[in-house]
């Protein structure tokens, strides 16, 4: 009788052992060997941020430092190549200035007649101080400088030309809102500063040479600034006449506010040092004395 596997019904002969188990596992067993096809996994590159190195400021900050220079050297000659034009046409110079609405121009004119104010005042007193020693009262009062008696007058005249700047837009811009800045104020004085600095140089030459003459000089040189000072604000105010007029007024008062108080000021400095020059000079003189 012919027999059959009983798992796939292969015929079997007597005796015979079907493989198909066997070939059934060793099926499965290739299938758990074989490796599983991976997917290649792409590797990301982390870019390190570059910290940019800082750039030396040296050269940068020398070359802004050379271009202020510059720029105040050629605004300094500015001011001096306008020599013949503050006599021409002071108040056109005047206007000119004011229209750059730089501030800087009129403070340089400033400077420029308080430094010749100060040098011409110290000269002429060094020179005067032998005949000044002379006297006895003055001679003591004088001591063994004129430094402290150039400051004053130095100052005394800076306390006019900013003071006049300052209450000159202060009146016209605060309190009649007219449209007058600080730059085109101190440009008005600074025009009149740099003439008094021209008339007060030759004055002081002709006083040396002629007296008389140098005094006149001096004494109608100061008024026609002056007055060309007031006709310059009044053509550029624009506020009406009777306000212009009071503006000046008010101006004037805070003026010679700021005079005294600076006279004042430095009199209490000088004569502090004058003091202790006349008690030094008299204990001196008692010592040597007894």
């Amino acid at each position: 009788m012919a027999k059959f596997c009983i798992h796939c019904g292969k015929p079997l002969e007597e005796g015979e052992v079907c493989t198909c188990e066997e070939a059934v596992a060793e099926n499965n067993a290739s299938q758990t060997e074989t490796p599983e096809t991976q997917t290649p996994v792409e590797e990301k590159t982390v870019e390190t941020p570059v910290t940019p190195s800082p750039q030396p400021t040296t050269n940068a900050e020398s070359s802004a430092n050379n271009a202020s220079s510059n720029e105040f050297v050629e605004k300094l000659k500015l001011v001096f190549t306008k020599f013949a034009d503050y006599f021409k046409s002071p108040t056109g110079t005047a206007k000119e200035f004011a229209a750059k609405n730089d501030a800087l121009y009129g403070i340089l004119m400033i400077c420029v007649n308080l430094i010749v104010l100060f040098l011409l005042t110290l000269i002429l007193i060094s020179a005067g101080a032998d005949a000044l020693r002379s006297i006895p009262i003055l001679g003591i009062m004088l001591g063994a400088s004129a430094f402290p008696i150039a400051l004053t007058v130095t100052a005394i005249f800076a306390a006019y030309y900013f003071a006049m700047a300052g209450m000159l837009t202060l009146t016209t811009k605060s309190m009649f809102k007219g449209n007058l800045t600080f730059s085109q104020s101190v440009s008005i004085v600074g025009v009149n500063a740099f003439i008094n600095a021209i008339i007060i140089c030759a004055a002081m030459i002709l006083i040396l040479i002629i007296p008389t003459l140098g005094m006149i000089v001096l004494y109608l040189g100061l008024i026609y600034s002056s007055f060309m000072e007031y006709v310059t604000y009044i053509e550029m105010a624009n506020i009406s006449s009777d306000k212009k007029a009071y503006a000046l007024l008010i101006s004037f008062i805070g003026v010679i506010l700021a005079v005294f108080l600076t006279s004042t000021l430095m009199g209490a400095i000088v004569g502090s040092s004058m003091s202790n020059s006349f008690s030094n000079s008299i204990g001196f003189d008692y010592n040597s004395y007894y």
